[in-house]
C-alpha cells in the first residue's frame, strides 16, 4: 500500500535524463516559491524518474533539476494546485568543467580530512578480499575492529553508531550494520569528531562522541541487496550450511536494511541489546554457563542460529521522520566443558573437577522505536521506546568432583524503557533541552540441581526476582557568551529495586530468604563550562546532589541523606595542527550498596554461596591522567596514549571460607583504599618507501586490593601487561600479508604468587593470480599458558571468485584443517588457577556462492 502510493498519487511526475536519453541515475529537485532563493520543498531522484506531491499550492513554482557532473535545469509551474497532476521532462547536459575534474578524482586522495570530518575512500583501502562493510573497517587507519564482539572504535575511542548517508538507522546497534552491509555498496567511509545526534545542539553543544557515516554509491538502485547460500560437511560429516541475505531500501520518504541468516559455523548473533542500560536494569545474581574461550566463536560455538533484523526510516514531510527497529535471536547452542580448579594460599591447598554437558536455548526480542518532530526550525521534539524480551534456558549434566548431577538454569527478561526530549532554541541561539525518562525491568533467574543417581547428591532450586523501575526528569540550558559554553543542569532521578529470592536445597543453607527494596532518591544541579583561548581549551564540570537512599529487608529498615559533591575537570593543549595533550582529573563520591544487597545466602554455583553485610558508608574515588593523540592522517601516523591514576576509598570485599566442597563468600565493606595505575599506547604508521604499515599497541596495569581466605587477612598486588606487533602490507601487489603477534604477561602477589604467560600470532597471506581472484590463508597459533607447554594451531584456506561484470560471486572455504579437537585455557586469579578445556568445531569445508541486486 506504502509503494502503491507513491506511484499513483497526484503530484508531479518528474523524469531526467541525459543527452543520449539515458535515465539518470542520481539527482534531487529543489521547489522554490517564485521570486524566492531558498528551497521550500526537495526531493530525491532515482532512476531518471520520481512522483512528488508538494505540501502547499503557490502562484509560481520553480523545480530546479540538479545532478552531480550535470549543469541544472529549471522549469517553472504557474499557478500549482495539489488536486492536479504534472509531468515534467528533463533533459540535462554534460557539465564540461566537472567532466575534467573527473580526472582528478580518479586520483582522489585514500583520506581528506575537512573540519571535523576524516573521508576515507575504501576503493584506495581495498585489496579484493572484502565482502562487507566491516572487512574494509579493519585496514583502515584511526579504526579498530574487535574480532570478538564486533565492537568499533576510532581514534581509540568507542563510537556511538554507523549512519547510512546521515540517517541513524541502526542506533547503538551499528553491528548490524557493519556485518552485514555488501562491501560493494559503498563508496566512502566518514568518521565524525564531536559527533551529535540532536541537530538543534551542534552549535550549542560540541561533545566529545564519534560516529561513522558511510556514504553509498550514487548508481545504488532503489531497492538492492543480496542472498548468499553456504553449504558443505564437518569432518564427522555432519552438514555445515550458512543461509543469510540482506536488503537495503532508498526511497524519497523511506530508508530501510533488513538482514537474516541461519547458520551451525557458530556466527552468533549480536547480544549487545541485553547488555545496554546496565544503569537501568538489575544484574544476574547466579553464575551464568558461559565458555570464556579467548577465542572467535566460529571456533568453539556449537550452534544452530537464527538472526534477523529490521531498520527502518520513514520521512513524513520535512519536520515528522518515524524509526523502527526489530531484532530477533533464535538460537540453540551446546556446551561441554571440563574444568580443573587447583586453590592455593598459606592455608588452603585443594583442587577440584567438574564437567559441563549443558544445552542452551536463547529466544530474544528486540522492539525500538523513535518519533522525531520538528514543528520549525528551533523546536524539536523526540521520543524513543524500547522493548527487550530475552528468553534463556539451559539444562543438562553436571559433575562435580564425584558427584553427579542435572542442573537446569534459566533466564527471563523483560525492559521497557521510554525517552522524550524536547529542544527549544531560543532567538540569542540560548538552547534549553528538556529530558524526561522511565524504565522498567524485571527478571528471574532460577538455577535447580538435581542428584542423578547418586545417593547424597545436592538436590538444590534457588529462585531469583529482580525489580528496577526508574524515573528521572531534568533540563540543561546551554548558553555561549563569547568563547565559553555553559551547560546548567538541574532535575531529579529516582529509582526501587524490588528483590526476593528463595533457596530450597538439603543442606545447611535449606530456606535462606531474601525480600528487600531498595530506594534511591537524587536532586541535581550541575554546571560545565568550556572556555577556548586560542589553542588551550579549559573544561570543568561541578556536579551538586541531594541523595537519599534507604534499604528494607525483614530484620532493618533506614534511610541515609547526603550532600554530595563531585567534579571533572580537563586541560587540553592542541599543537602543530595534528597533536592534542590533554590532563583531566575526576572526584566523586557516591554509594554502591546497590549491587550487594543480598543480606542471607544465594546459591550462585553447586559449591558457592554468598551473602553481604549490608553498610550505609560511601565510596571516594580520585582518578588524574594523561592523554595524548598524534594524528597524522597525511602520512598515516597515529599515536594514542594515555596514563591513569585511580584511587578508591571504601570498597567491597570478600570474606572467603573454602574447603573442596564448599567456597562461602560473605561481601563486606571496608574504608582501605585500592589503587590502580593504567597505561595504553597504540601506534600505527604507515612506512611509504616499503609500502607496509607498523603497529604497536600496549597495555600495563597494577592494581592492589585485599581479601580474607579462612581468617588470614591478605594483600594482594597485580600486574597486568600486554604487547601486540603488527606488519602489514599496504602495497598494490598480486601478493600481501599481514602478522600480529601478541604477548600477555599477568601476575598476582599475595601469601602465594602466580603467573601466567600467552602467545598469540595471527599470519594472513593473501594471493590474488588475476583480478577478482583471491587466495586467503590465516595461520593462528595460541600459547594460552607458557608453562603449561600446549600449543593450539588452526590453519583456514578460503577461495573467492567474482567474476567481471556479474552479480554473482564464488567462494570454497576450509576451516580448522589442522583439525584442532580441542583448546585448553588457563585463568589465574592471587588464589586460584582455572584450567579449562572445551570442545572445538572440526575441520569443515563448504561452497557458498551469493547473489547481488
Amino acid at each position: 500500500m506504502l509503494f502503491s502510493s507513491f506511484l499513483f498519487s497526484q503530484g508531479i511526475n518528474i523524469t531526467i535524463k541525459d543527452e543520449k536519453g539515458e535515465p539518470i541515475k542520481n539527482a534531487k529537485a529543489f521547489f522554490y516559491e517564485e521570486g524566492t532563493e531558498s528551497y521550500i520543498e526537495f526531493s530525491l531522484i532515482r532512476n531518471g524518474t520520481v512522483l512528488f506531491t508538494p505540501k502547499s499550492e503557490y502562484q509560481s513554482l520553480r523545480i530546479k533539476i540538479v545532478s552531480e557532473g550535470f549543469l541544472p535545469e529549471e522549469k517553472v509551474i504557474d499557478d500549482f494546485k495539489i488536486s492536479k497532476s504534472y509531468e515534467f521532462s528533463f533533459q540535462l547536459k554534460k557539465d564540461k568543467e566537472y567532466a575534467i575534474e573527473e580526472v582528478v578524482i580518479s586520483k582522489r586522495k585514500p583520506i581528506t580530512i575537512k573540519k571535523d570530518t576524516v573521508t576515507y575512500n575504501v576503493e584506495r583501502f581495498a585489496d579484493g578480499t572484502e565482502t562487507k562493510l566491516e572487512d574494509i573497517l579493519k585496514k583502515l587507519p584511526g579504526i579498530e575492529v574487535d574480532d570478538i564482539n564486533g565492537s568499533i572504535k576510532y581514534k581509540g575511542k568507542s563510537i556511538e553508531t554507523i549512519t547510512l548517508d546521515g540517517d541513524n538507522l541502526f542506533d547503538s546497534n551499528y553491528t548490524i550494520g557493519s556485518k552485514n552491509i555488501n562491501f560493494d555498496m559503498i563508496d566512502k567511509v566518514e568518521a565524525v569528531d564531536n559527533y551529535q545526534s540532536n541537530p538543534l545542539l551542534v552549535n550549542a553543544n560540541r561533545g566529545d562522541k564519534v560516529s561513522l557515516n558511510v556514504k553509498l554509491k550514487k548508481s545504488i538502485l532503489n531497492v538492492s541487496g543480496s542472498v548468499s547460500y553456504g553449504n558443505g560437511y564437518f569432518g564427522n560429516r555432519k552438514e555445515a550450511y550458512d543461509f543469510g541475505g540482506n536488503i537495503i531500501t532508498l526511497y524519497n520518504k523511506l530508508k530501510s536494511f533488513s538482514s537474516i541468516q541461519y547458520n551451525n559455523l557458530g556466527l552468533s548473533g549480536n547480544n549487545d541489546f541485553t547488555a545496554k542500560d546496565t544503569d537501568l536494569k538489575y544484574n544476574k545474581t547466579i553464575d551464568d554457563i558461559r565458555t570464556t574461550a579467548s577465542l572467535p566463536t566460529s571456533r568453539w560455538n556449537f550452534n544452530n542460529n537464527f538472526i534477523g533484523s529490521l531498520n527502518l526510516i520513514y520521512k513524513h514531510n520535512n519536520s515528522t521522520s518515524f524509526k523502527f527497529n526489530y531484532y530477533i535471536n533464535n538460537d540453540k547452542v551446546s556446551m561441554n566443558e571440563q574444568t580443573k580448579n587447583s586453590y592455593q594460599t598459606d592455608n588452603v591447598n585443594f583442587e577440584n573437577n567438574s564437567s559441563t554437558n549443558i544445552t542452551k536455548s536463547l529466544l530474544m526480542n528486540y522492539f525500538s522505536g523513535e518519533l522525531n518532530y520538528l514543528p520549525s526550525k528551533k523546536i524539536r521534539v523526540n521520543s524513543i521506546f524500547v522493548l527487550d524480551h530475552t528468553q534463556d534456558f539451559r539444562d543438562g549434566f553436571y559433575r562435580f568432583n564425584d558427584q553427579g548431577n542435572i542442573r537446569n538454569l534459566s533466564f527471563k527478561q523483560l525492559y521497557f524503557k521510554n525517552t522524550t526530549n524536547i529542544t527549544k532554541v531560543f532567538k540569542n541561539e540560548d538552547v534549553l533541552d528538556f529530558f524526561f525518562k522511565l524504565s522498567s525491568f524485571r527478571g528471574n533467574d532460577n538455577q535447580e540441581f538435581l542428584p542423578n543417581l547418586e545417593a547424597g547428591g545436592l538436590h538444590s532450586l534457588q529462585n531469583v526476582e529482580a525489580e528496577k523501575k526508574v524515573l528521572s526528569s531534568y533540563f540543561n540550558y546551554h548558553k555561549k557568551i563569547k568563547k565559553i559554553n555553559i551547560i546548567q543542569s538541574l532535575g531529579f532521578k529516582g529509582y526501587d529495586v524490588n528483590l526476593e529470592s528463595f533457596l530450597t536445597e538439603n543442606t545447611g543453607f535449606n530456606n535462606e530468604k531474601n525480600n528487600i527494596l531498595y530506594t534511591d532518591r537524587s536532586f541535581f544541579a550541575n554546571t560545565h563550562l568550556k572556555y577556548n583561548y586560542q589553542k588551550w581549551i579549559f573544561e570543568s564540570k561541578l556536579n551538586l546532589e541531594q541523595k537519599t537512599f534507604g534499604y528494607n529487608n525483614q530484620s532493618e529498615n533506614w534511610t541515609n541523606n547526603n550532600f554530595l559533591l563531585g567534579n571533572e575537570s580537563n586541560i587540553s593543549y592542541l599543537f602543530g595542527g595534528i597533536d592534542v595533550l590533554s590532563a583531566n582529573f575526576e572526584y566523586q563520591k557516591r554509594p554502591i550498596l546497590e549491587n550487594y544487597l543480598y543480606h542471607n545466602y544465594i546459591r550462585t554455583s553447586y559449591n558457592s554461596v554468598q551473602k553481604n553485610l549490608i553498610t550505609r558508608d560511601l565510596q571516594t574515588s580520585k582518578s588524574v591522567g594523561l592523554k595524548f593523540w598524534h594524528n597524522d592522517f597525511e602520512n598515516q601516523f597515529l599515536i594514542n596514549t594515555f596514563l591513569n591514576y585511580n584511587n578508591e576509598k571504601g570498597q567491597y570485599f570478600s570474606n572467603l571460607n573454602m574447603d573442596s566442597d564448599l567456597i562461602s563468600a560473605v561481601y563486606f565493606f571496608s574504608p582501605r583504599e585500592n589503587n590502580q595505575f593504567t597505561h595504553f599506547f597504540n601506534l600505527t604508521k604507515l612506512i611509504f618507501p616499503i609500502k607496509t604499515k607498523v603497529k604497536i599497541k600496549t597495555f600495563y596495569a597494577r592494581s592492589s586490593y585485599f581479601n580474607i581466605i579462612n581468617s588470614e587477612d591478605r594483600k594482594v598486588q597485580v600486574q597486568n601487561f600486554n604487547i601486540t606487533l603488527g606488519l602489514n602490507s599496504a602495497f598494490s601487489s598480486k601478493i600481501r600479508f599481514e602478522n600480529e603477534t601478541t604477548f600477555g604477561f599477568l601476575d598476582y602477589k599475595s601469601d602465594v604468587e602466580t603467573k601466567n604467560r600467552s602467545i598469540q600470532n595471527k599470519f594472513t597471506f593473501v594471493l590474488i593470480p588475476i583480478t577478482n581472484l583471491s587466495f586467503i590463508s590465516e595461520f593462528y597459533t595460541y600459547v594460552p599458558n607458557r608453562n603449561q607447554k600446549s600449543t593450539f594451531n588452526f590453519l583456514d584456506i578460503t577461495i573467492k571468485y567474482l567474476p567481471i561484470k556479474t552479480k554473482y560471486s564464488f567462494s570454497f572455504s576450509l576451516r580448522n584443517l589442522l583439525n584442532e579437537k580441542s583448546f585448553v585455557n588457563t585463568f589465574t586469579t592471587d588464589y586460584s588457577q582455572i584450567i579449562q578445556a572445551i570442545p572445538l568445531l572440526p575441520f569443515h569445508f563448504s561452497f557458498g556462492g551469493s547473489y547481488r541486486f
